[in-house]
């Protein structure tokens, strides 16, 4: 399996499934640059890109590289939970952390109006 599969896999199985565009969006490249990447043509994943992937997809960067290390769906625990947050909350940030930049912000604002006690608009 090559780099570009392992980013289809790890997209697929991503929960909930993430689209190309998706995965675009939150690494901030068009979509070409990811449909390129899954077809083997990785040129542009190195430095930034490929740690913004693994982070997004929630694997490690040796992972898509090599086929080595945390995969899809092997939450790492003991790297994500410094804090000793439960399961729930840890789902929760992975799934954020998955979200474009525009739709951070309406959960952030969600959150803080959940907070003051305000209903949502």
């Amino acid at each position: 399996m090559n780099i570009g599969q392992r980013i289809k896999q790890a997209r697929l199985a991503h929960k909930p499934k993430m689209t190309q565009k998706q995965l675009a969006e939150a690494v901030d490249v068009s979509c070409p640059a990811v449909t390129q990447w899954e077809k083997g043509d990785n040129k542009m994943l190195a430095g930034d890109n490929l740690v913004r992937v693994a982070r997004t997809l929630g694997v490690t960067t040796e992972w898509l590289l090599y086929g080595t290390g945390s995969g899809p769906g092997e939450l790492r625990i003991e790297n994500k939970n410094p804090l000793g947050l439960d399961q729930e909350t840890l789902l929760m940030a992975q799934a954020f952390q998955s979200l474009s930049s525009t739709n951070r912000a309406v959960v952030r604002t969600v959150i803080d109006s959940l907070r003051a006690g305000r209903p949502e608009r």
